[in-house]
């Protein structure tokens, strides 16, 4: 599936944040890493949600590579931390994104 037009919006997310939440959703685990992997550096809201974004999607692709990466699970955990530094108050939201990210998130506290 080809990646779906972004038109950035004035005060909006950056485009590739944008470009890998639909990757994210479109089960694209892969290809969500890697447009978030490319983003400049962010501040604030737009890097918390970039590295919860991150996390779900490494998170996914651990969990289907049969959770044997222990490298790639640390990543989900660093992510995670980043994600908590940038924007305390940001909390995955349990109808987007999986339990499983969730009780990590409360965990790695």
């Amino acid at each position: 599936m080809a990646p779906l037009p972004v038109v950035p919006r004035p005060g909006g997310p950056p485009p590739e944040l944008v470009r890998a939440a639909h990757a994210y959703f479109s089960g694209r685990y892969e290809d969500a890493v890697g447009f978030l992997d490319r983003l400049p550096p962010l501040a604030g809201r737009s890097a918390a949600q970039a590295r919860l974004f991150s996390a779900a999607a490494r998170l996914a692709i651990f969990r289907i590579g049969g959770e044997r990466d222990a490298a790639l699970k640390q990543r989900v955990i660093e992510d995670l931390a980043a994600c908590r530094r940038a924007d305390p108050t940001l909390r995955p939201d349990p109808e987007v994104f999986p339990p499983t990210l969730a009780d990590l998130f409360r965990r790695e506290q």
